[in-house]
């Protein structure tokens, strides 16, 4: 800004004035001011700090740089007046009181002499003028002025400058002399020593003190002194700076630079300093146009200046010059604009120019600086003052405003001061103008805030300023805040290099922002001061605010809204209640700029008060009023305001009028489709939080939610309506033009779609889909597990997801990572392929909230997904939702290439809706077109492909297809056969043609098994098929053979099986045995496996799934226990499959398996294991028979058949017990076999003896002969006629020999512990009803009866026996006093018994027992437990607290019903079961025991289903085709849910096992232990082993050992149990001496005949005939062998299945 008085020195061309204080800043650190070294000629140098220099400083220096580029209007062409002209001798002969020798020197110095000889003699007379009082040193300086002009040598000027020094120096210098000198001083024009020039003028003046004879001199020469000055010092800087740069480039590297030097600056500041003492001690002589000049230089100074010293130093001159001079307005404007520019820009200098300004509105100038001041503020749209000039103008009379008032200090007028503000709001000459206003209106908060100035204000009733102030500038505020919104979103696709940078910075100091604190203020003082004013000035107020164009804080809409409320101002009793209500609305509401919380505010009020308005004024107009709180929602776009609208929306649709009702749907409709996201679900930003969506997004989905909440509290009250709601959604669901977050909320309540058994539609909470989720993680816990394995593979950190599932919840259903398709750890190898913000998932499960709200909890009665008759025309009676119509909308979303989000949502979810059978039951049609669809989909590879960004693969989307067409599976009575068909072959196809897909597969073909068993049987051949070339996946092991086992025990679907079929089975069976040996090998500690160096001899498939092994990897956590029950499972199928071939195909296969039994170990030797050793001793058993159990006869002999003796021995590897009876030698035979015991009775055929046959004995025996007491036969007499003599010698193999026991308490401790364990594995299984609600543990325990289809589902699960003296392992149930009922459920086949514990059974005493502790100690010790849950809710795992509880089977009804509905439905319907009660369908079946039973009641109907769900403990991994849920019929739900909890108690035994250390041991292998443990103490020793061989440990680990094991068998003991047979050619064994037993007395007999025995290699067949067997059945013992016994029972752990 130029000067405005017009005489000033003219401006050089410079930067604007806030550049130039920039500058200033940025080389304060820099250029600080340095002292420079000064040194005398024969002296130390000095140094002063700048602005201190004394004028014999300046003398003294004599190190003077080069000339400097000084110009224009300085001191040098100011001073250039010429002296008098003195010759030489004239000026000598004046010069007196030296010494003799002055007059040399003197006519020495004349400018004719050289110029060495001039400087000599000027040294010299310095001296002399210091010593001697030399008279008219005048002339002495006359003869060497001249070397102190231009272009003299630099020690020739210093000598000149030294000798003016000791001129003056001289006392008593006249007016004259002093002029002359002065001018001398002004004479060079050369500015180079200013600095030594402007010491001597210092020294002459004595500091300012004294000018005498200078006056009319100096004072028109200070302000062009200094402005030359000033621009040396400039030029000065700029080279000091170039030199820095160029030495800094020669260098090629920054380093620090020796600072050049500062004589300029140094002068100018000093000069500075002179002219503030000058003009303070002679202010007389100066006239108001030198102190003009003086300030404009100043003011030129402050607005170049680059210091802040520069801009200090001149405030300081400029407070002296306006301290003790008048100035006038003009200047005095200029000054105060400098003034109040500094003190916006500079805070360092805040403090220094309030100083100054208190110190000149003290002085005589305060009035006119206050007034120039305000005027400053009010001309600011016409003048060219700056907008920061401004602002300090405003800051200081801010501050002004409110000092104490000390001594004279002006005063302001109020209004004067309003007036000047409101002028300045009009300043538009700047991009700070929002920073301008909210200055202004902080000063305008403070003083209405101000006591003492509302009183004045409210005095003169003048709110007027104060109000327009505020209004105009709201109105430019949010003319500003478009404005920005506008240029915003413009560059929003262009955006700047920095605009990240200055985004934030803008963030951070916004004044537009920063505003509302102001306006609050003010605001808030407005509204204090309306309970002073009257009703006027309060509606005046009122009436601003709902005139004022800007924004209104929460204080100001309390005040607006309640005025409203205490006025009645939202009711008809306001003329303009409508407009006034309308004006509100878009002041707050409409506003989007405004805070939510008031607009909510606003929101609720106009609620609140619809519900007045509906009763006083017509419909029509109501509806009017309600229209305008429904359009709020349109085009809104903040969460907080849009939620309260919504809300709104769904309280207003709550009204009976109609076409309010379909206003607002059409509204809301509209909403969604005008909202659409910004950006594709697959391409957000992936800078965006995964849990907070783009504010669009949440618009679109809350409005959708809205929908969902109208159309659920409708369910249960209007049907129309419902109805309605229900087409707009579908509507929404399959429409693209919808954004797909509002599609998805839609899918959310569509997809919890349930219908009960009448068919009465309701909404459930949860989505019944988490595994689904997790295989496309779209779970917490896979997604968490993604995120990992990504940072793992990129080595870079992974997003983690804020929101986490609750950690009480468990995983339903359970399972482990490595072999379930739904467990998340299957996720980790395609895991590592996601990439966390790729895409931004747009849905998770379960997710925040499901549901917008809770949904009713009961069906709805006006709304149906079937009805007999319905009646469209009556708006209140039921209506039928067209489920039809949802599934066409999903079948052509299948069909055609959907967005992935939408896609992904319904394969997730669609089978779980699609199980509830009742809900599609108008639906068929478009059920069988959904089945047709899925099925060439898959057949053709053509369903959805996952995008890339997610990581997924397609194999995961054919998880999810997998299970929807399970799911269909209950629908197979809708289905034709080749439909049927069709689906077996494509879950057959399943197997392995893709990665996680089999496991799936399996599960589906195991449910065909019970509900479509032809379509199996068709298929079974190319099953096994497709299973024998999945076996290498060691990961669906378990799958495959538990499918095998469920098929086993359904011989109907394989009566068709050729050798080759069997032989499939066996052989898939061998290969997973020998991956169970193989795991159990790496168990084994490396310092006990064999050296590298050892012969490898392994089978192909053994190192097959090493490979497969090694590289699935996976959770190691079950490893040590899923082999085990692979292992298991294995020998479980052979031996299921082994006795269900028929009896004549039987021995063709003993070979095969024999041989598949036998592996060979690491060592070359043939080993068989102890379970294989079982098997093969199960298939001798019943090879040729299927004559499993029979009995011990006590009674066996009469009394007149003689005494019966006794004796055991040992036969290979079972206990062959004879008893006989003396004297007619009848005899029970009793063979304890590893897998049974059974009993024969052999009764020969004796004829009386002739009488004339001679005695056979002699002696005292021949008297015996004839009675009863006679013993003629013994025990080994039928021993040797059952086994044929091979040698006429009684030689024989010793592992063919019979070895006799001793019949001694030891041995026969041994043989009743052998006796005391079972053939049979028991297990106790819970089974436990859940009635409607029931939640829990004690209230369910305390259930006495169950309803109709739990009821049946217990008849059909096995048979009633009574408990009372019971003889089968009763699991602990008691036998004798009744404590746990009379009656319970049993279950057996040939080798497996099931001992159900059904608390609806057992007594019930809520006084004694008010936990239901005795019911829960059966079910509480439980491994598994079948759950009937009725109660309408998902079943929690932690409902029944227990450590053994490992595995809950949890039946839920398809279809919700109550215990009077299902009585009802199930009574409609009497078919017979498919499967009764005794399961003569299945193995073993026609040989059960006579156990006591009832008659069943009949099963439920077919058409009924259930859903099945395996839940596991945590830590469990997926071992049952329930492991996912799926859908059974009634009829064949009671033996899938035995089959499911006799592997589950398995596996749970196997694991219990793993959990205490040990190894997993059958009742078969404990038996066989027992024989071995006998055969180690009584056998004799082996032979001697024909190779240096070592035995080798076998899988169980057990040390005993056993003798060989058949006739003629090369197999000799080895170590662990197992059977080592040596593989060494052309050996044969021979055969040691035959061994004799004694036998000691029995029978009250002193003494025995040793009897020589022949030992034969097997059972003579011609005794076949003369065996008698008693009765049939299963393996079990029985007779003198307890018949089972309870040596088992509640021991705390569990027998197994498994032979």
């Amino acid at each position: 800004m130029s000067p405005s008085n017009s005489d000033a020195a003219p401006t050089p061309e410079r930067k604007p004035s806030t550049s130039a204080l920039l500058d200033a800043f940025r080389t304060l650190t820099s250029n600080r001011i340095r002292n420079f070294a000064s040194a005398s000629p024969p002296s130390a140098a000095v140094t002063n700090p700048p602005g201190e220099l004394s004028g014999n400083d300046y003398v003294k220096a004599h190190t003077i740089s080069g000339p400097m580029n000084g110009s224009g209007s300085s001191i040098a062409g100011a001073m250039d007046a010429s002296g008098s002209n003195i010759d030489d001798n004239s000026a000598t002969g004046n010069v007196v009181g030296g010494p003799p020798g002055l007059s040399r020197l003197l006519r020495q110095l004349g400018s004719k002499q050289p110029g060495q000889a001039r400087i000599d003699a000027a040294s010299e007379v310095t001296l002399i003028l210091e010593e001697y009082p030399v008279q008219n040193v005048l002339a002495v300086w006359s003869l060497a002025q001249d070397m102190i002009k231009a272009g003299k040598p630099d020690n020739e000027s210093l000598a000149g400058y030294d000798l003016l020094k000791a001129c003056i120096d001289r006392p008593g210098l006249t007016a004259y002399e002093r002029r002359q000198f002065f001018n001398s001083i002004l004479n060079p024009s050369d500015p180079t020593n200013f600095d030594l020039r402007l010491g001597i003028l210092i020294h002459l003046t004595e500091k300012g003190r004294n000018i005498e004879g200078l006056e009319t001199s100096i004072r028109s020469r200070l302000a062009p002194a200094l402005e030359g000055s000033f621009k040396r010092t400039i030029d000065e800087r700029d080279a000091r700076k170039a030199s820095r740069r160029s030495q800094a480039t020669r260098d090629n590297q920054r380093q620090a630079i020796a600072p050049a030097a500062q004589r300029e600056e140094k002068s100018f500041y000093t000069l500075l300093d002179y002219i503030k003492d000058v003009t303070k001690y002679n202010a007389k002589i100066f006239v108001e146009e030198d102190i003009v000049a003086l300030l404009n230089t100043l003011l030129q100074i402050c607005r170049g200046a680059r210091t802040k010293v520069d801009i200090l130093k001149c405030l300081e001159v400029m407070d002296g010059l306006m301290t003790y001079f008048y100035v006038p307005k003009a200047t005095l404007s200029n000054c105060l604009e400098i003034m109040c520019d500094v003190i916006q820009q500079l805070p360092e200098l805040r403090e220094a120019v309030e100083n100054v300004l208190r110190n000149l509105f003290g002085s005589h100038l305060g009035e006119p600086a206050m007034t120039a001041l305000v005027d400053l503020v009010r001309q600011s749209p016409q003048s060219q003052i700056l907008v920061t000039a401004l602002r300090g103008a405003i800051t200081v009379l801010h501050q002004f405003c409110f000092l104490e008032r000390e001594g004279n200090l002006p005063e302001i007028p109020l209004s004067y001061l309003l007036e000047a503000l409101k002028c300045c709001l009009d300043f538009d000459r700047s991009s700070k103008v929002d920073k301008l206003e909210l200055d202004v209106l902080n000063f305008v908060a403070d003083l209405v805030e101000h006591s003492a100035n509302m009183a004045i204000l409210n005095g003169e009733q003048d709110l007027t300023e104060v109000l327009e102030i505020i209004e105009k500038c709201a109105k430019n505020r949010k003319s500003r805040l478009r404005s920005r919104r506008s240029i915003s979103t413009t560059n929003e696709h262009s955006p700047s290099p920095h605009s990240s940078e200055s985004g934030k910075r803008v963030t951070a100091e916004d004044p537009l922002l920063s505003a509302s604190s102001a306006y609050d203020r003010v605001v808030v003082a407005l509204l204090a001061s309306s309970d002073d004013v009257d009703a006027s000035q309060k509606s005046a107020i009122v009436h601003f605010f709902l005139r004022l164009d800007g924004p209104v804080n929460d204080n100001a809409a309390n005040f607006l809204i309640k005025h409203f409320v205490d006025e009645n101002l939202f009711f008809p009793s306001n003329e303009r209640w409508l407009d006034d209500t309308q004006r509100l609305i878009e002041l707050i509401i409409q506003d989007q700029t405004r805070p939510a919380a008031l607009r909510v505010f606003l929101l609720n009020t106009l609620q609140a008060a619809y519900g007045t308005v509906a009763a006083v004024v017509p419909l029509d107009i109501a509806t009017e009023f309600a229209k305008l709180v429904i359009n709020n929602i349109v085009g809104e776009i903040d969460p907080m305001v849009m939620e309260a609208s919504l809300q709104n929306v769904v309280d207003l649709s709550a009204s009976e009028d109609e076409e309010l009702f379909r206003y607002a749907t059409n509204v809301l409709e509209g909403s969604i489709f005008n909202v659409r996201s910004p950006l594709p679900s697959t391409q957000i930003d992936s800078s965006a939080p995964l849990a907070q969506a783009p504010s669009s997004e949440n618009i679109s989905k809350m409005a959708a939610e809205c929908f969902v909440r109208i159309f659920m509290r409708n369910l249960l009250k209007s049907a129309s309506r419902a109805q309605r709601l229900y087409e707009i959604m579908l509507r929404i669901a399959g429409s693209t033009a919808y954004p797909v977050e509002a599609r998805i909320v839609i899918f959310k309540v569509l997809f919890r779609l349930r219908s009960d058994a009448s068919h009465a539609l309701m909404v459930i909470s949860s989505a019944e889909s988490e595994s689904l989720a997790a295989a496309l993680c779209r779970t917490v816990e896979t997604a968490h597990r993604a995120s990992q394995a990504e940072g793992e593979h990129t080595g870079r950190a992974s997003r983690a997801f804020e929101d986490s599932a609750p950690s009480n919840i468990p995983r339903v259903p359970s399972g482990s990572t490595n072999f379930s398709f739904s467990r998340p750890s299957t996720r980790s190898p395609n895991a590592a392929n996601m990439r966390p913000g790729a895409s931004y998932p747009l849905w998770m499960y379960p997710g925040p909230r499901g549901l917008p709200e809770e949904p009713p909890s009961t069906p709805s009665p006006v709304l149906f997904s079937s009805l007999a008759t319905v009646d469209d025309s009556v708006p209140d009676q039921r209506r039928v939702l067209k489920m039809g119509l949802w599934l066409e909308l999903l079948i052509s979303i299948l069909q055609n290439n959907a967005d992935w989000e939408i896609f992904s949502y319904i394969i997730v979810h669609l089978g779980a809706q699609l199980a509830n059978q009742s809900l599609f039951h108008d639906a068929i049609p478009q059920v069988k077109l959904l089945r047709s669809v899925i099925c060439d989909q898959v057949r053709n590879h053509s369903f959805h492909e996952p995008p890339n960004s997610t990581g997924l693969k397609k194999a995961d989307v054919a998880v999810c297809v997998f299970h929807t067409l399970t799911m269909l599976i209950s629908y197979h009575d809708h289905f034709g056969k080749s439909e049927e068909e069709d689906m077996v072959k494509i879950f057959q196809s399943g197997i392995g043609a893709w990665d996680r897909t089999s496991q799936g597969c399996i599960h589906a073909l195991s449910v065909c098994c019970f509900e479509i068993p032809a379509s199996i049987r068709k298929s079974l051949t190319d099953i096994l098929q497709s299973l024998s070339r999945t076996i290498t996946q060691s990961r669906v092991a378990v799958h495959i053979l538990e499918f095998l086992a469920t098929v086993a025990r359904l011989p109907e679907l394989f009566k068709n099986f050729r050798d080759e079929d069997f032989k499939i089975v066996f052989g898939i069976c061998f290969r997973y045995l020998q991956y169970a040996r193989d795991q159990a090998d790496k168990t084994v500690p490396t310092s006990s496996r064999i050296s590298q160096n050892s012969v490898l001899r392994r089978s192909r498939s053994s190192r097959e799934f090493a490979t497969i092994t090694e590289q699935e990897g996976g959770d190691r956590s079950t490893q040590g226990d899923l082999p085990q029950y692979v292992y298991a499972l294995a020998f479980h199928v052979i031996t299921f499959f082994f006795m269900s071939m028929k009896l004549q195909d039987r021995p063709q296969h003993v070979p095969f398996i024999t041989k598949g039994l036998t592996y060979t170990d690491q060592l070359g030797r043939e080993i068989v294991e102890e379970q294989g050793q079982v098997t093969l001793d199960m298939m001798k058993r019943v090879t040729y028979s299927d004559r499993d159990e029979t009995v011990y006869d006590h009674d066996f002999a009469q009394e007149s058949d003689g005494e019966v003796s006794k004796r055991t021995w040992l036969v290979g590897f079972s206990l062959l017990t004879i008893e006989t009876a003396g004297r007619s030698g009848v005899s029970q035979i009793t063979v304890g076999r590893p897998s049974g015991t059974r009993h024969w009775i052999l009764k020969p055929n004796l004829a009386r003896p002739s009488l004339h046959q001679v005695s056979y004995v002699t002696d005292l025996e021949a008297e015996l002969f004839r009675s009863s007491a006679y013993v003629g036969i013994y025990p080994e007499d039928i021993l040797q006629e059952v086994y044929a003599p091979m040698f006429l010698s009684s030689l024989g193999s010793p592992g063919e020999q019979p070895i006799p026991l001793r019949d001694d308490e030891i041995t026969n401790r041994a043989i009743s512990i052998f006796n005391r364990v079972s053939a049979l594995d028991s297990y106790g299984i819970g089974v436990i009803y859940i009635g409607e609600g029931q939640t829990d543990e004690a209230e369910i325990l305390a259930n006495v009866s169950g309803s109709s289809d739990y009821t049946d589902f217990i008849l059909s699960l096995g048979t009633l026996v009574r408990l009372k003296d019971a003889q089968i392992n009763l699991q602990g149930l008691d036998r004798e006093t009744g404590i746990d009922g009379d009656f319970t459920y049993c279950w057996r086949d040939r080798v497996s018994e099931i001992i159900f514990h059904i608390p609806t059974m057992m007594p019930t005493n809520l006084e004694d027992d008010r936990l239901c502790t005795q019911k829960k100690s059966h079910v509480g010790n439980d491994f598994v437990n079948i759950i009937f849950n009725n109660s309408g809710l998902p079943f929690r795992f932690d409902t029944f607290p227990s450590a053994f509880n490992y595995v809950y089977i949890v039946i839920t009804p398809e279809a919700r019903s109550s215990f009077v509905e299902t009585r009802l439905h199930t009574s409609t319907h009497s078919q017979p079961p498919s499967f009764p009660a005794n399961n003569s369908s299945e193995v073993g079946s026609s040989t059960q025991p006579q156990l006591e039973q009832v008659p069943s009641n009949p099963d439920p109907s077919p058409q009924v289903f259930y859903k099945v769900t395996l839940h596991t403990h945590p830590s469990f991994p997926a071992i049952s085709p329930a492991a996912d849920t799926k859908p059974i019929s009634a009829s064949s739900l009671p033996s899938f849910v035995r089959l499911l909890a006799l592997n589950a108690s398995v596996f749970s035994a196997v694991w219990a096992s793993h959990s205490r250390g040990q190894d997993y041991i059958s009742s078969w292998r404990s038996r066989l232990r027992q024989i071995k443990q006998l055969r180690e103490r009584y056998a004799p020793p082996p032979p001697p082993p024909t190779s240096a061989v070592e035995p080798m440990s076998a899988v169980s680990g057990a040390s005993s050992a056993g003798a060989g094991w058949g006739s003629g068998s090369e197999v000799v003991p080895g170590g662990g149990g197992a059977l080592v047979r040596e593989r060494t050619p052309g050996a044969t064994a021979s055969a040691p001496p035959a061994t004799q037993g004694s036998r000691e007395s029995m029978g009250g007999m002193d003494r025995r005949k040793s009897a020589g025995m022949f030992w034969g290699e097997g059972l003579r067949s011609s005794v076949a005939s003369s065996v008698r067997a008693m009765g049939g059945g299963g393996g079990g013992s029985g007779g003198a062998s307890g018949g089972g016994g309870e040596a088992m029972e509640r021991d705390g752990s569990q027998g197994s299945s498994v032979k």
